[in-house]
């Protein structure tokens, strides 16, 4: 029996793996004002008061690559997300792609672990949410999916970022974000042109270089932004 007054009580974890007081938002029990160590009031009556601990808070973590560093319109690239849980326990995990406009995710083309998996889901058009579940404290997950390059991709060089989240025994946790940049190159739908041809003596002014009408070499040709270039022994310049 306790007189009336005010009281704290504390958990002494000693060097067990958990914690006290919890951060857990929502734990089981009768929680109330003295179960997370705060002072409480004790009267008359009796009181019912659970203390939680919190087992290690799990931490994830997220890698991103791509089976090329540099692409083209039309090309294939498989990026692999490798996903680890560590400290702790996970729940719920997922795992957001944000794409950038321009790659296309294929369809069925993600496997977890080497297994086949469903399509993720797709929200906002460019970003791509993958459901784990829950994890345990060393996991280690390998994500791959495809993406083809479309014509609409923004040209040099496109970055996507993903990250995963879930809850762990403190609340909700995220991975920091691990981004990828593909160079893009122009490939065959290039918008550059080369310009080749021949500079030759028209005696008969038809515009034709006919037989007879020998190439110019060593002429110099200019273009409006300065660019030059000289035939050579053929007249023939590109």
């Amino acid at each position: 029996m306790l007189p009336e007054g005010n009281y704290r009580l504390w958990v002494e974890t000693g060097s067990s793996i958990y914690t006290f007081a919890s951060k857990n938002p929502a734990p089981k029990g009768s929680i109330q004002q003295g179960s997370r160590g705060e002072e409480f009031a004790m009267g008359e009556n009796s009181l019912t008061i659970d203390l939680p601990v919190d087992p290690p808070a799990s931490q994830l973590s997220i890698s991103k690559e791509s089976s090329r560093i540099s692409a083209s319109i039309g090309d294939t690239v498989e990026y692999l997300l490798k996903i680890s849980a560590s400290h702790g326990p996970a729940t719920d995990v997922e795992v957001i792609d944000n794409l950038p406009a321009g790659l296309l995710y294929l369809k069925r083309s993600s496997r977890l672990n080497g297994r086949k998996i469903k399509d993720p889901t797709v929200q906002q058009a460019q970003t791509l949410v993958w459901r784990l579940g829950d994890l345990e404290a060393g996991t280690q997950l390998e994500l791959r999916y495809r993406v083809q390059v479309g014509s609409n991709v923004r040209r040099h060089e496109v970055t996507n970022a993903a990250f995963a989240c879930g809850s762990s025994s403190i609340g909700s946790i995220s991975s920091s974000v691990a981004r990828h940049k593909l160079s893009i190159n122009e490939g065959v739908f290039t918008g550059q042109a080369t310009i080749i041809g021949k500079v030759f003596v028209d005696r008969n002014r038809n515009g034709v270089q006919d037989d007879g009408e020998e190439g110019v070499p060593d002429m110099t040709i200019y273009m409006e932004d300065g660019r030059w270039v000289i035939t050579d022994a053929s007249g023939k310049y590109s």
